[in-house]
């Protein structure tokens, strides 16, 4: 598409956007398709076409229930809503009526595969809030064209992985449509008062062919796919139920950094945890893996939204996996999880339990607590005791955890 642009300039983000805007006459929403050109990549530009027209065809059903219209241009959809919003459950304020209508796009337009060739294909979308304004983009100008393929070996194997990851997406996407994504509980405890619970962690499982499996190797080909955030969002909301269902106790959950975005994804919790501050000073938000390429700008405003709402944020598998030092650094994090492999080393190796000593020093500078994971006995609490850390998770405390704690997968 070129020529002069059909859809309004986007003025400002999601994180943004007021509890009471006194917002009256229309909501523009674009959701834009993130995936096509790899969809295209990988099946040809007929099936992208074909998927494109399903997505359009499902965001008109749901305008016929939210009285809206929706439009499409290249690879966006623009929605056209009547405020005040109908066909939506009441909310108690602006904010979360409008994170109720991005959550119902969300789900009515990825949450369903497409199926081409027998194959089931998920697509991604990024929805942003637009105004009627003067100046304006071209929809389609984004990723415009048709992707120019790698020659050769390199392609081949690009295209075997992302069908593989498209599977891998298929079979838990299904398994949670099926009731057989499943939530248990690790619990972090305090050292020198292991009694003492801070908080239940949840995690994700999912049955295959009855077999119990974590999700954690689930992750990566999520995350190659654009798609781990629906994954993120579900521990999101078990772990909500969960503190819901147990009053007296907290929760938290891990999000990978790709989640760490104050965008449509989080603006009905946000709006919720606002409205219920008690249930927000009892959960906690693990972050996974922040690497050194991360935009900390943006994830530094998204820890610093939820510690005003008065939940706590911990940084995980710090020394373990691939969470920067500059991230301990910048973040401002309540918490600090070491990896369970910095434990490990240091049970058969000195240096690495000095190693561990000089990182949970390091972290506590920063005025965290500080967790040590994996811990499987009684040694690997004294060596926890040991390095200085205040809290301490592990299988050595699973028989530990109660059978009546009460952690609902959400439908």
């Amino acid at each position: 598409m070129s020529g002069q642009p059909l859809f309004p300039q986007p003025v400002r983000p999601l994180a943004d956007l007021p509890e009471q805007s006194g917002r009256a006459g229309t909501l523009c929403i674009a959701a834009s398709l993130t995936n096509l050109r790899e969809i295209e990549r990988a099946w040809g530009s007929r099936p992208a076409l074909a998927v494109r027209h399903v997505v359009l065809e499902r965001a008109r059903e749901l305008c016929r229930s939210v009285s809206g219209i929706a439009v499409l241009s290249g690879d966006v959809i623009l929605f056209v809503f009547d405020s005040p919003l109908g066909g939506l459950p009441p909310a108690a304020s602006d904010l979360a009526q409008i994170g109720l209508l991005l959550d119902r796009i969300l789900c009515d337009l990825a949450d369903q595969p497409v199926k081409i060739a027998g194959d089931a294909v998920f697509v991604t979308l990024s929805l942003s809030v637009v105004e009627q304004a003067e100046g304006a983009f071209d929809a389609a100008a984004p990723g415009a064209g048709a992707h120019a393929a790698r020659p050769g070996r390199e392609e081949e194997h690009w295209r075997e992985r992302f069908l593989v990851d498209m599977k891998a997406a298929e079979n838990l996407f299904s398994a949670k449509h099926l009731d057989r994504l499943v939530f248990d509980a690790e619990s972090v405890r305090h050292l020198g008062s292991a009694g003492i619970v801070r908080y239940y962690k949840v995690v994700p499982f999912w049955t295959c062919h009855g077999v119990r499996q974590q999700v954690a190797g689930m992750v990566a080909p999520l995350a190659r796919l654009g798609l781990v955030r629906r994954l993120d969002r579900w521990a999101v909301e078990a772990t909500l139920c969960a503190l819901h269902a147990n009053p007296g106790l907290s929760f938290g959950c891990n999000v990978t950094s790709h989640s760490a975005a104050l965008d449509a994804w989080w603006t009905l919790i946000i709006a919720q945890l606002g409205e219920q501050r008690a249930v927000a000073q009892r959960l906690v938000i693990e972050l996974s893996d922040v690497p050194p390429a991360t935009d900390l700008v943006t994830v530094g405003a998204f820890v610093r939204r939820l510690q005003a709402l008065g939940c706590q944020v911990a940084l995980d598998n710090v020394g373990g996996g691939s969470s920067s030092v500059e991230a301990l650094a910048s973040l401002g994090a309540d918490i600090v999880k070491i990896g369970a492999g910095c434990l490990r080393e240091a049970r058969v190796s000195d240096r690495a339990a000095d190693f561990l000593r000089n990182l949970v020093a390091l972290a506590r500078g920063t005025g965290a607590d500080v967790v040590i994971t994996g811990a499987e006995d009684a040694a690997d609490v004294e060596i926890a005791e040991f390095v200085g850390a205040t809290h301490i998770q592990g299988p050595c405390f699973k028989d530990q955890v109660p059978e009546i704690l009460n952690i609902n997968c959400p439908n």
